[in-house]
């Protein structure tokens, strides 16, 4: 399933803090979305799942397979969510509810979305959860047993138990070690590319986007200012932030002596 986001822009409190950014993500593909802190981001994320704060004015278009999803109410839009397209956000500990074990809320877009029963959802979560590699076990624990990793692998698995055509990724490795960090990288490629599922995925990091996207779009105060391959963006940037985001990298990647 495609996604195209057309001449978008995002106006809150008077401040566009998105301008006139246009994606195409195409069906089964993987696009990056990179830029510093404050370059837009995650407003455009926010913008295609139709969670910006309600005061925020959006102008322009994002068609999901062809559907345009601005002017939807959040009625109309959630049907869509968590069942054609899912989100993984930066934090975990945000994203799950400390008073679910994590066995009900990986189980619930199916309860939202499908007359699942309460036995059979349990048998898809359980299944979910052993796709990013935890065991039956912490079907039953609660979100502040789990380490940092581990609760991402849980969010993982509930944004995908619905099968959703589009995932957004939202900076999801940040707040975890490297080795982890690695190992999350490895199950969304794996976990996308099984399903053919298309994957936006958002980060500040040229080094991480290089392990999951072909494509890659540069944002900066709202703009994208350059897009392209991934290879080429880390090999020849053209634009200042660009070449700003690949010195980031190489000074922060360890090598070996």
């Amino acid at each position: 399933m495609s996604l195209d986001v057309d001449d978008l822009t995002v106006t809150i409190d008077g401040r566009r803090v998105v301008d006139g950014v246009s994606l195409h993500l195409a069906d089964g593909a993987r696009l990056g979305l990179i830029g510093e802190s404050g370059s837009g981001k995650s407003m455009t994320t926010l913008a295609v799942l139709g969670l910006l704060p309600p005061q925020a004015v959006v102008t322009g278009s994002i068609r999901l397979d062809g559907q345009e999803l601005v002017g939807l109410s959040d009625r109309q839009l959630a049907p869509l969510r968590g069942a054609t397209i899912a989100a993984v956000f930066q934090d975990p500990r945000t994203a799950l509810d400390p008073v679910m074990t994590i066995g009900r809320q990986v189980a619930e877009p199916l309860r939202l979305h499908g007359r699942v029963s309460r036995a059979d959802a349990r048998r898809r979560a359980v299944g979910a959860l052993a796709e990013v590699g935890l065991d039956e076990s912490v079907a039953d624990s609660w979100p502040h047993q789990l380490s940092g990793g581990q609760r991402q692998r849980a969010v993982i698995a509930t944004a995908l138990i619905a099968r959703p055509a589009v995932l957004l990724a939202d900076e999801p490795t940040t707040a975890l070690d490297v080795t982890t960090q690695a190992e999350v990288l490895a199950l969304f490629r794996r976990l996308v590319d099984e399903r053919g599922a298309s994957l936006l995925f958002v980060t500040h990091d040229l080094a991480v986007l290089a392990q999951v996207a072909e494509e890659a779009a540069v944002l900066s105060r709202g703009r994208v200012v350059e897009s392209g391959p991934v290879a080429r963006l880390l090999g020849s940037p053209a634009h200042p932030v660009t070449r700003g985001l690949v010195e980031a990298t190489r000074a922060t990647t360890w090598r070996a002596p």
